[in-house]
């Protein structure tokens, strides 16, 4: 019995650490990322705005997977929706407010979490803007899910960059 008890209590002990660390970490998550792109906020925005032109330069972090877009709603602007199907990538968008001149912002839902908020904004600075994909959202009350904070922030900020580097490659080659 006290074999039991010694093997027992450690075995315990070793899975409720995860439990405990999980519940002091933070309930809220954001990323913010941004890039300089030589370009108007108005030549920006139609590649942000419509949700049909994503499919050219959002990857969802993974080059070599194929994503699949479709979209319902409004062809852009507020109430136009995008939605992506691959390996760990099933995601809806909707527009909720759009401005040519400062960018778009979306309700977010990755399948499996809780809904985020997100923004791509545009701050002109001379003959460049400045863009800056802003994503926000809550982990749940899973002490579990909130172990996974800094990596999923982390990843998140890696794919969303390189989504920005896209858009500013495509933006760039179509100035005049």
């Amino acid at each position: 019995m006290k074999t039991v008890k010694f093997c027992l209590f450690p075995l315990l002990l070793l899975v409720s650490i995860p439990f405990i660390v999980g519940f002091f970490c933070p309930k809220e998550w954001e990323v913010e990322v941004s890039t300089q792109i030589a370009a108007s906020p108005e030549a920006i925005h139609p590649w942000v705005d419509e949700l049909a032109r994503w499919p050219d330069w959002v990857t969802m972090g993974k080059q070599d997977v194929q994503i699949e877009f479709t979209f319902e709603g409004e062809e852009r602007g507020v109430g136009a929706v995008a939605m992506t199907k691959g390996p760990g990538s099933n995601v809806r968008w909707e527009i909720t407010s759009s401005a040519p001149e400062k960018g778009v912002w979306f309700d977010e839902l990755l399948e499996g979490t809780t809904p985020a908020k997100g923004a791509i904004m545009f701050k002109p600075e001379g003959t460049v803007t400045t863009v800056t994909w802003l994503d926000k959202g809550t982990l749940g009350t899973s002490p579990i899910h909130r172990l996974f904070h800094p990596l999923m922030e982390s990843s998140l900020a890696v794919a969303y960059q390189k989504n920005l580097e896209n858009l500013k490659a495509k933006v760039e080659a179509a100035a005049p």
